[in-house]
């Protein structure tokens, strides 16, 4: 089974909005992630198809990133939206520190404040050596600003906000950790494909 285009499902439910197959497959398995994906399927519903895709998230996920618009379905500490890291990585003290771990983009973005700003808030006050590292996240979110768009997501990878590549999934695939013993992968547009059967072994 091409695992590759297993992994394009992924992406569509996150870029699709209002594909009827995806509210499907959400009033069946439920949500999660701001609605960014369904609950695993486990259970006496944890069988066929979306079972099989749902083993290919981990990979994919580690290959996208969000666009911030309105930034109310993107976590702020623990979504990757801000360079290659989530926050919480980047800045794991100050994660610690944090007053709402959970909290959305849209949660700590103060339109009140000129034409808008960071409102971050912390469990206490910062000791002398924290203050420095504030500054390297106030740095680090230099430029970003809330807009009236939609969030969305992003194939690292390379391409179009709009379009998989297939044949860059095959290949973000293996460095996974894993490998094509022979293979024929074209890019995705919209729902048109071609693609070879391959083989498939785990290293």
């Amino acid at each position: 089974m091409n695992k590759a285009l297993l992994g394009k499902w992924i992406w569509r439910f996150a870029s699709d909005k209002e594909a009827l197959w995806k509210h499907v497959l959400e009033a069946k398995y439920g949500q999660e992630g701001h609605g960014w994906r369904t609950k695993k399927a486990v259970g006496a519903c944890g069988v066929g198809v979306w079972k099989e895709i749902l083993k290919e998230a981990d990979w994919c996920w580690d290959k996208m990133g969000f666009k911030v618009g309105k930034g109310n379905k993107i976590s702020f500490w623990t979504d990757v939206w801000c360079e290659e890291l989530a926050l919480s990585q980047r800045f794991p003290h100050l994660y610690t520190l944090a007053a709402d771990r959970n909290a959305k983009i849209e949660d700590l973005w103060d339109q009140n404040v000129g034409e808008g700003g960071w409102n971050l808030r912390f469990i206490r006050d910062f000791n002398d050596w924290e203050v420095e590292l504030v500054g390297e996240l106030l740095q680090a979110l230099r430029g970003v600003r809330i807009s009236w768009e939609d969030d969305s997501v992003f194939w690292k990878g390379g391409g179009s906000v709009s379009a998989f590549q297939l044949s860059r999934g095959c290949s973000l695939y293996a460095e996974n950790g894993k490998r094509w013993d022979s293979y024929q992968c074209v890019g995705i547009q919209g729902d048109s494909q071609e693609i070879s059967q391959p083989t498939f072994s785990e290293e």
